[in-house]
Parts: C-alpha cells; structure tokens; sequence
C-alpha cells in the first residue's frame, strides 16, 4: 500500500498517532543497534505528520523514545512538511525548537510545494531542507523550474542549511545540481 493511500486514512482515523509512536520507537532501536555494530554515526529520518506534531504530548514522546533507546538526540532527524508546519505554525515552532535543544535534528521535506510563508525559515531550528522532486523530475523541460531549483539552494546556504534535492533520476539531473553546487 503506497503511503498516499494509507496515510490520510490513517490521520483521519487517529491511528496515525499509534503508528507514528511505533516508527519513532523502531527508528530510535535501528540506531541503538547500529551503533552496538560499530557503524559510523548515522543519522536517521523520520517522517512525522500533522496530527502526531499538534498532541500536546509530542516531545515527550519523542524524548522518552531517545531515553528508552539510549540515542543522543543528534542521530534523529524528524522530517516534516511545509503543509504540516502552517496547520499551527507558533505551537510547531515551540515544539521543534524544544527538541532541537536535545539535538534532534529538523528538516522541512517537500520544500517549495507548499503554500507558506518563508519566514518560518528563521524562526524554525531548522537543519535541512529537502527539494521535492517534482522540481527535480523536470530539470531538463522546464528553465523556470531550474531557477527555483537555484533559488532554492541560494537560499538553503545563506541560512546555512544542509540541501537535499529528492528524486535524482538522470545524468541531466545529476550535472545540474552538482553544477549549482547542490547535494543529490
């Protein structure tokens, strides 16, 4: 089942909040037991939803499974969306900001599709911003999509974030990005 399938379903129902405490829980053991292997320290993505960022409860959570599994808060990156941010943008902020004190890393996933301020840039404690790969598919056919693409990580380093374009599928893709100095 693809993820846009179940996943609305899943946060129209509420049991997104069960599956989102599984896969934080699951992320969290999948470090502690790389790191128990002796592999390089590696940091893990995990996406989070609208309705698991607005419980009141949602650091916590996070930090109880960070505890539990022994990971410092540096080896978790929590992915989220543009769309997601703007549904409570003070709470999300307050939220985001008290886990990035612990060291969990923020990244805004789908960069540029959403219909938000920019502003949210400075006052998130923000990581890495992740270009969608609609902007990435079309490379090649679209000159104003490459001008986004360069807005895009003339930004990212003026703000001094880490930058990953999603969805590199061609050598085309692949020269222009590392042309505009753009991490694939």
């Amino acid at each position: 089942i693809m993820p846009g399938d179940f996943i609305p379903l899943s946060e129209e129902t509420g049991i997104i909040n069960d599956i989102g405490r599984w896969l934080l829980n699951s992320a969290c053991e999948t470090i502690k037991h790389w790191s128990q292997q002796g592999l390089p320290d590696v940091t893990l993505a995990v996406n989070i939803s609208a309705r698991e960022l607005m419980q009141a409860d949602f650091p916590e959570y996070v930090i109880e499974a960070l505890e539990r599994h022994q990971v410092p808060g540096e080896r978790l990156e929590l992915e989220i969306t543009e769309n997601v941010l703007m549904r409570d943008m003070e709470q999300a902020i307050s939220k985001l900001k008290r886990l990035s004190a612990l060291g969990v890393r923020i990244a805004v996933d789908d960069f540029g599709t959403g219909y938000s301020s920019l502003s949210y840039l400075q006052q998130l404690p923000l990581n890495t911003l992740k270009i969608d790969r609609s902007f990435v598919s079309e490379i090649r056919s679209r000159k104003d999509n490459n001008t986004i693409i360069f807005a895009i990580v003339s930004m990212a380093k003026g703000l001094n974030l880490n930058l990953v374009a999603e969805g590199v599928e061609s050598e085309a893709q692949l020269e222009f990005l590392k042309r505009i100095d753009c991490p694939t």
